[in-house]
C-alpha cells in the first residue's frame, strides 16, 4: 500500500521525496516490540486491521457532529484530501495564506525526518493532498485558523495521510486549532505536520483528537528550530 495515492500529487522534487520515503520505509517496516521507541506501544492491532489506503472518497454532506463549530476561518481535510465544499476560507485576514499544496511547493518535506522513522515515510509516500497555512512577516492574525481532518466510514478498515504544513514569517503572530474527527468504523489516520516558524515569531497550536473509538491516530510534529515562541 505505499504510495498507493502518489498520482494525487506530483513534481520531480515531490516525486523525489516519495520515493526517498518508500525506501526509507521499506528499510524498517512497520514497528514491533522490538523497536525501541515503540517497546511500551504494540502496533500489533493497527497491523491486523489491514487498513487499506484511501484513494478517493466522496465528501460528506455536513461534517461529523462532534467536529467543533468554531467561527473562524476552516479547512477541512476528508481521508487527507482538501474539501473545497465543507471549508470556509472566504475573507482571510489580511497576510494569511490558507491552500492546497501545489507541485510547485519545493520546501514541502524539508523538515519531516524519513529514515527511522517509518510512518512519517509512510505518509511521505502516500499523502493525498497537504494543507499550507503561511503567514506574512510582521502580521499579527487575531483570528485563529480551524483545520479539521475527518475520517469517514468506509465500511473496511482504511488508512489515510493528513499532511499540514504551517510557515510563519518573521514577527509575526497566529494560531492554529487542528481536530481530528470520524464518522465511525474502523480508521486509521497517519498524520505529519510540518512547522516552520521565524524569529521573533508567536505560533499557538491547539490539537483536539476525537476520532472512532475504533480508529487508530497516529501523529509526527516536526518544526524548524529558531527564536520564537510556541
Amino acid at each position: 500500500g505505499v504510495g498507493g495515492a502518489k498520482a494525487q500529487l506530483s513534481s520531480p522534487h515531490i516525486d523525489a521525496l516519495r520515493d526517498r520515503a518508500v525506501a526509507a520505509f521499506k528499510a524498517t517496516g512497520l514497528p514491533t516490540a522490538r523497536t525501541e521507541a515503540w517497546k511500551f506501544t504494540s502496533a500489533a492491532p493497527l497491523i491486523k486491521s489491514n487498513a487499506a489506503p484511501v484513494v478517493t472518497s466522496a465528501d460528506p454532506e455536513t461534517l461529523p457532529a462532534n467536529a467543533l463549530a468554531v467561527d473562524c476561518p476552516t479547512v477541512v481535510l476528508v481521508d487527507g484530501a482538501i474539501s473545497d465544499k465543507l471549508s470556509t476560507l472566504d475573507n482571510l485576514p489580511q497576510g494569511l495564506t490558507v491552500r492546497s499544496a501545489s507541485a510547485g511547493d519545493a520546501g514541502l518535506g524539508d523538515l519531516l525526518p524519513l529514515d527511522g522513522f517509518p510512518f512519517a515515510a509512510l505518509n511521505t509516500a502516500s499523502f493525498r493532498d497537504a494543507v499550507m497555512i503561511e503567514v506574512a512577516a510582521g502580521q499579527t492574525v487575531e483570528t485563529p485558523v480551524h483545520i479539521v481532518s475527518v475520517s469517514t466510514d468506509a465500511k473496511v478498515p482504511q488508512i489515510s495521510h493528513p499532511r499540514i504544513c504551517i510557515k510563519v514569517g518573521k514577527g509575526a503572530i497566529a494560531a492554529v486549532a487542528e481536530s481530528h474527527v470520524g464518522e465511525g468504523g474502523v480508521s486509521f489516520a497517519n498524520v505529519a505536520v510540518e512547522v516552520d516558524v521565524a524569529d521573533d515569531a508567536v505560533l499557538t497550536h491547539v490539537k483536539l483528537q476525537d476520532e472512532s473509538r475504533d480508529g487508530f491516530h497516529t501523529a509526527i510534529f516536526l518544526t524548524g528550530i529558531q527564536d520564537f515562541n510556541y
